[in-house]
């Protein structure tokens, strides 16, 4: 995918980060769905000479640990680095987590092309081979939107989602 076409993964992927901070302020809402969008193209800015393309920004496991880190600081589960940051630890935490979110998009976008992807290490590569690297952003959209929905469906209990149901048919 190109840069537009993961930002617009990122935008079909939001309801993720959005879904992990329901519980939270609509400050933190709002900080992971803009980390969201920021973060879906970090795994192409973050690389320089010395790092080669597809290594070790887009490896999975690297962009679910900081997703996970970053819930947690949210929900004041874990404990921040820095002392300096506990102030505004919670605030960072739905940064980190949308930014994580967005660097999954983004290697949701990158799977399922014929470049491989790095799952659990730089050096396990994966991909489906379905089509070339920039082809199909559309269908990419589709499949990025599926897993999220997916992803939020076993990520918010039973009650939230028949509240949503309620809301979307009784309006």
């Amino acid at each position: 995918m190109n840069r537009t076409g993961h930002a617009w993964g990122a935008l079909c992927f939001a309801p993720v980060p959005l879904a992990l901070m329901a519980d939270t302020t609509p400050l933190h809402s709002i900080l992971a769905f803009l980390g969201c969008l920021s973060g879906s193209g970090a795994p192409d800015w973050l690389e320089f000479d010395r790092i080669p393309h597809r290594t070790y920004t887009h490896t999975l496991s690297l962009w679910l640990a900081v997703t996970a880190y970053g819930y947690h600081l949210v929900i004041g589960d874990t404990f921040a680095l820095i002392e300096a940051l506990k102030a505004t630890s919670t605030i960072l935490g739905a940064i980190l987590c949308g930014f994580g979110c967005g660097c999954i998009s983004h290697w949701l976008g990158d799977v399922l092309n014929r470049q491989p992807v790095p799952i659990f290490t730089p050096f396990d590569r994966y991909c489906l081979n379905l089509f070339a690297s920039g082809s199909h952003q559309r269908i990419t959209c589709v499949f990025i939107f599926s897993v999220a929905c997916i992803l939020v469906g076993f990520l918010r209990p039973l009650s939230f989602r028949i509240d949503l149901l309620k809301m979307t048919f009784l309006t």
